[in-house]
């Protein structure tokens, strides 16, 4: 039976079926590190037309509490919403600490991306979301960036830390 990942993979982007493999074995991790993290955790790839990612792979914790009520699987993500997972796409860099916007749950979150790669090709990128708590202490001056300021689309601020 083909899996989840795979379908999605061959209907959306333009990955060889080494590198969709190469996800597949990443994917079968994801339960335990969202566990480990107590954080949901996604693989997104990039799709072959636009400026957005596709849901690939999904885990959800068994230690905390879900950011999302169902499955966002195959969803797609534009990158105005997930700013770092933009970045990450586009610097081949780990980004951490990005405060986001959940979709379609519409809650704060803060995001932290890995690029994936195989064989020097970047191939997707593996996607940390734990909730934004009220209590936490506020950015360091400087580090709060408006998405407007800095001619992005979107409504939501965002800090890179």
């Amino acid at each position: 039976m083909i899996s989840a990942t795979r379908m999605l993979c061959q209907k959306y982007t333009d990955l060889t079926d080494a590198e969709i493999s190469y996800l597949e074995s990443y994917g079968a991790l994801l339960p335990a590190l969202a566990n480990a993290e107590q954080a949901d955790v996604f693989i997104d790839c990039r799709p072959v037309s636009g400026r957005s990612a596709i849901v690939v792979c999904e885990a959800k914790p068994q230690t905390v509490p879900s950011n999302y009520r169902s499955s966002i699987l195959g969803m797609l993500i534009h990158w105005r919403d997930e700013p770092a997972v933009d970045r990450s796409f586009r610097l081949a860099v780990p980004t951490s600490g990005v405060r986001a916007v959940s979709m379609p749950e519409d809650r704060r979150i803060v995001q932290s991306v890995e690029p994936l790669f195989y064989e020097g090709r970047l191939i997707g990128v593996l996607i940390y979301e734990r909730p934004a708590l009220a209590a936490e202490e506020p950015p360091p001056a400087g580090e709060l960036l408006c998405l407007e300021r800095f001619g992005f689309c979107g409504r939501y601020c965002y800090a890179l830390l």
